[in-house]
């Protein structure tokens, strides 16, 4: 049973059935549901080439729906093997809800996901690789950047270069399928909702926009869509500023990404969760540190949990 979400409809499901396939099981797939389309449009497919094998259709089963069929499927005991891709808080529901009836899940959540850039990096490299992680499908990828670590010697120029190319890359919002636009709507009029509320947020517990911010309204054939403006947001009192702990599916900049005028590698542990890291860098030493640094941080969360 697979359970998945809007930012990657087909994806997910197709590696799942793929394994499921090759393990002699039949999958039912419950997409997620605002991508209806493309779950029955995939499904359309897969029974003709089953069809053409002389294969059941049953093997790959289709049901749509909201929540209340998922709920359905969570609690249902001839499920034994869920599949879920979504939310950490719905993961973590979805989890004891399965373990209750001795099921099994497999997850997939979100991630508060951080890049570091130290001071010998290559900066154009490091810029333009940042801009993309955290702006690319409109921040709403499980891997996108949502936090931001600078060394100090550095931090002040990248911020100034990176406020640039956000700007740079703004100016290009619009239809999904313009070959010109590099901004996207993000997928729903409540993530604009969640948008607005991360950033202020933020800004009571200090941080500060630098770019960025708004919703943006649009004119034509796309009025009314759910446009906004990817965001930076400085943060200096990361202990202070706890929406940087958590996930904001859109591009803003303390969701999506944040920044910090120091460096210590420590920074990236200032949340409960995480799926990808990255490190720009260019000398040997560099990495032997975060090496070090990132194998004591997990004996010590090892340590943590056996003690707990």
């Amino acid at each position: 049973m697979q359970v998945t979400a809007f930012n990657f409809p087909v994806a997910v499901y197709g590696w799942n059935l793929a394994l499921s396939f090759i393990t002699g099981n039949a999958t039912i797939w419950k997409p997620a549901p605002t991508t209806p389309l493309t779950a029955i449009a995939t499904t359309k497919i897969i029974q003709e080439v089953l069809a053409a094998n002389k294969l059941d259709g049953a093997l790959s089963g289709l049901l749509c729906g909201g929540g209340d069929v998922g709920e359905a499927l969570v609690n249902d005991k001839r499920v034994d093997l869920l599949s879920f891709t979504g939310s950490e808080a719905r993961g973590r529901e979805v989890s004891m809800k399965v373990a209750g009836r001795f099921g099994q899940s497999l997850l997939e959540l979100g991630g508060n996901n951080a890049a570091i850039v130290l001071a010998d990096a290559n900066m154009d490299l490091a810029l333009r690789a940042i801009t993309f992680a955290a702006v690319g499908t409109s921040g709403q990828r499980c891997t996108s950047t949502r936090r931001l670590f600078l060394q100090s010697s550095i931090s002040e120029k990248f911020i100034q270069s990176l406020i640039k190319a956000y700007k740079s890359v703004s100016a290009r919002t619009g239809h999904p399928l313009d070959p010109n636009t590099l901004v996207g709507p993000v997928h729903t009029a409540d993530t604009v909702k969640r948008y607005e509320a991360a950033i202020k947020e933020a800004q009571e517990q200090g941080g500060e926009v630098l770019v960025g911010g708004k919703v943006v309204k649009m004119n034509g054939e796309l009025a009314g869509g759910n446009y906004v403006e990817p965001t930076i947001i400085l943060v200096r009192d990361r202990e202070k500023c706890k929406v940087m702990q958590r996930e904001t599916f859109a591009p803003s900049e303390l969701g999506t990404f944040s920044l910090c005028l120091s460096f210590e590698l420590d920074m990236t542990r200032n949340s409960i969760y995480s799926l990808s890291l990255s490190l720009s860098f260019d000398s040997f030493d560099a990495d032997m540190y975060a090496s070090r640094q990132s194998s004591m941080y997990q004996r010590s969360r090892l340590s943590r949990r056996l003690s707990s």
